[in-house]
This record gives structure tokens, C-alpha cells and sequence, in this order.
């Protein structure tokens, strides 16, 4: 993919920020954005939409973990997104994962990113109706992501002797 710098060089950091969120999807423009001598400056990889999501969590509802990998792996970039960053409705980029059945980005942050999960907080009200509140069963989730001994320790931790706990 071939991405013309003219378009881009004269264009604030809101604009570039939001070029960022908008295409979070797209790997080669990601890296664009955040390696290109002339704007990488100008990039805040932490800039929220109206809806309070970044373009890591984008990156996720878009199901694109090699973007999600570069993101948090990637030496090119300086500054980290906050992993840990919830959007409007209180959910993180590993609820966005559940929530969307990725199962593979979820196996990567807790494995490959070493997510911690603090189960008692891992709740949000759906947005749509703010009595609905969203049920994963937990069991379920670990053998879906084949990670019984990763989480096994954290489940001790939070003391959780029910299945279901509230995403």
C-alpha cells in the first residue's frame, strides 16, 4: 500500500489523530502514521473517539491482531497505548475481545501481553439498556482459549467460585 505524504503533512493532530482511529484497522496506514519522520509527532496513539474508544480497541472490534500486536509490540513506537484504557461504557480492549467472541486477541493479550484480569471489575452495563448487564461464563472462556494454567492463578486470586461473572 502506497500512502501519499502530501495528503497528510499539512494536517493537524486532531485530524491525524482521528485518520488514526478512523483506519485503525489498516496496518500499513497505522504504521504510516506512527513512524513517518514528518507526523509521528503529531500522533497521541491514546485519542479517543466520541464513543471513548482508541484506536487499539478499534483495532480489536475490527478483529485486526496483527494492528493490535504492532500496537504493543512494536519498538517503533515510543509511546504505548494505555492497555488498560476502558471506553465510555467502562469496557477494555480484552471485554471487546470476549464480548466479540476474538478469542485469538484475547489468548494474545493474556499470553503474549500478559493481560492481568481482575474478575471482580470486569463488568460493564451494555449501553443500550443500562439494566442488561452482559454474562461470560469464565469456565468456558479458559477453555476456549486452551489458557488453564495462565488463569488459573488469577482465579485464585479473585476467589470466584461461580461460573458466570459479569463482562
Amino acid at each position: 500500500m502506497s500512502i501519499d505524504i502530501k495528503r497528510y503533512i499539512n494536517r493537524t493532530s486532531e485530524e491525524l489523530n482521528s485518520n488514526l482511529i478512523q483506519m485503525s484497522w489498516n496496518l500499513d496506514f497505522v504504521k504510516f502514521l506512527l513512524t513517518h519522520p514528518l507526523l509521528k509527532d503529531k500522533i497521541d496513539i491514546n485519542t479517543k473517539n466520541e464513543l471513548g474508544q482508541n484506536a487499539l480497541m478499534l483495532a480489536c472490534c475490527y478483529n485486526k491482531i496483527e494492528v493490535i500486536s504492532y500496537l504493543l509490540l512494536s519498538d517503533d513506537i515510543l509511546i504505548k497505548p494505555k492497555l488498560y484504557e476502558k471506553d465510555n461504557e467502562g469496557r477494555n480492549i480484552l471485554m471487546y475481545a470476549c464480548q466479540e467472541n476474538f478469542f485469538e486477541i484475547a489468548k494474545f493479550l493474556i499470553i503474549n501481553i500478559d493481560f492481568q484480569i481482575d474478575f471482580k471489575k470486569m463488568s460493564w452495563l451494555n449501553g443500550s439498556n443500562k439494566q442488561k448487564i452482559i454474562y461470560i461464563d469464565v469456565v468456558s472462556l479458559i477453555e476456549k482459549l486452551n489458557i488453564h494454567n495462565k488463569l488459573s492463578n488469577q482465579l485464585e486470586l479473585s476467589n470466584i467460585n461461580n461460573k458466570a461473572i459479569k463482562v
